[in-house]
């Protein structure tokens, strides 16, 4: 999965939710840097979510098209809407 990802993004944030089952974030770093994307893992759902809206919007894309880049969210159910509710609470309350 990591693979199809990396062949579309430069950079990515990974973060594991607290599970059992999921891949630490520091593992899934390392896989995304060995197919030459630029990854960190990131230590919460709530710090990569801002983290991310914060790349999206310095980007020198992003400034060159005058919008954001988009966020894409990958994982497992789970995890995807921990990281929504991140993404609307963050709306709430902007900074």
């Amino acid at each position: 999965m990591l693979g199809h990802l990396a062949r579309v993004t430069a950079r990515a944030l990974t973060v594991a939710p607290a599970s059992p089952r999921a891949v630490p974030a520091e593992e899934a770093a390392q896989v995304f840097q060995r197919l030459g994307v630029a990854a960190r893992p990131v230590s919460s759902i709530e710090n990569a979510v801002e983290e991310a809206l914060r790349q999206a919007v310095q980007a020198p894309r992003a400034h060159e098209a005058q919008r954001p880049l988009p966020i894409l969210t990958c994982g497992s159910l789970y995890l995807v809407g921990l990281a929504r509710q991140a993404f609307l609470q963050r709306l709430r309350t902007p900074r």
